[in-house]
């Protein structure tokens, strides 16, 4: 999973349309049987084991696993979660307040100004598998606009955090490049 630089609509940088996402990190963390293991250089004795067992049921010398995050499907399952979570809490909203919906719908590709990785409260995260709020916030640009904060497997010990601008009134105005 990775961590994305914080949604630059929330900061004071100048917004510039771009496509594709920023990413800071990854996470070597792999989930198996419901325990999230960090992943150093070497595997875990379990991990290892198990490889073994598949390698031996299926006649082959190794197992190779890889996940590979397209920006594209991964920001739009993120903003398709927000959405839907923002709608069903709040109520419907002007559809052309939402650079979330925009870009679930294809309509823009500068992932980065509009979702992103935000430190948010740590409080409760470990006792629910996924938690999502809703936020009022000042933006960078200077105007209010709301945020869903979304956090991913909390119980596996790893939290993947991230923040989506679901609703900006007027946010094609005060970015470059629309």
């Amino acid at each position: 999973m990775p961590e994305l630089v914080p949604p630059r609509y929330l900061t004071q940088t100048v917004l510039e349309a771009k496509d594709g996402m920023e990413v800071c990190a990854t996470n070597n963390v792999v989930v198996y049987r419901g325990v999230g293991e960090q992943m150093g250089a070497s595997h875990s004795e379990r991990v290892d084991k198990a490889l073994q067992r598949l390698c031996k049921r299926y006649d082959a010398k190794t197992v190779e696993l890889s996940a590979k995050v397209l920006p594209p499907q991964f920001i739009r399952f993120l903003c398709k979660i927000a959405y839907g979570f923002y709608v069903s809490e709040r109520g419907m909203f002007p559809l052309k307040d939402s650079p979330a919906l925009a870009i679930l719908k294809a309509d823009r590709t500068d992932y980065s100004n509009w979702v992103g990785s935000r430190p948010t409260s740590a409080e409760g995260h470990a006792s629910s598998l996924h938690r999502m709020s809703i936020e009022d916030i000042a933006s960078g640009p200077g105007a209010g606009c709301e945020v869903v904060n979304i956090s991913l497997f909390n119980k596996f010990g790893q939290t993947f955090q991230y923040t989506i601008v679901v609703r900006a009134p007027g946010w094609t105005e005060r970015i470059e490049g629309t």
